[in-house]
């Protein structure tokens, strides 16, 4: 534990930019005996600075690992967004389809159901007038018997319309 406590002390007491670490070799140069003394001393100092270094460059890897991590899950996140965008839009689009349709079916029916009430009201405003004017018989009034809608005034109407019942023909 003491060397663990001597290394973090001396790590700490490590020249940190590169004007000092100049100035650490140049003082321990100027410091050495002789020239064994000096290779002794520089091969220290390189070794310190080759620590310094790795300890450096272990801490960018560490935190250019866990940056890479957070990117990487930021990008599953998106790519999950983006499929759940593109299945909201292609059951938007069938939804869209299948509300297009409906429309165009409830459009359909309710033109017919306007012809229909259409020629409904065609037919009981001839059988009223003729009720009303004496032309009787079409809905149980006085001069039943014959061509109901052919007796009496037809007021510059003179086709005989008929309802088919199925609305789609009116006339």
């Amino acid at each position: 534990a003491a060397a663990e406590v001597s290394s973090a002390a001396a790590a700490s007491q490590l020249p940190q930019t590169p004007e000092e670490w100049v100035s650490a070799v140049v003082a321990e140069m100027q410091q050495s005996r002789d020239v064994a003394d000096a290779r002794r001393r520089a091969a220290r100092a390189l070794e310190a600075f080759e620590r310094c270094v790795d300890a450096r460059h272990a801490e960018r890897h560490a935190r250019l690992e866990k940056e890479n991590a957070v990117l990487k899950r930021a990008v599953a996140i998106q790519a999950q967004r983006l499929a759940e965008a593109r299945e909201g839009a292609v059951k938007d689009k069938d939804e869209l389809s299948r509300l297009r349709r409906t429309v165009e079916e409830h459009l359909a029916k309710l033109k017919q159901a306007q012809l229909s009430n259409y020629s409904l009201s065609v037919h009981l405003r001839r059988a009223t007038d003729h009720q009303n004017y004496g032309g009787g018989g079409a809905l149980g009034g006085p001069g039943a018997g014959g061509d109901h809608f052919g007796s009496g005034p037809s007021f510059g109407d003179h086709h005989h319309h008929h309802y088919n019942g199925g609305g789609s023909d009116v006339f």
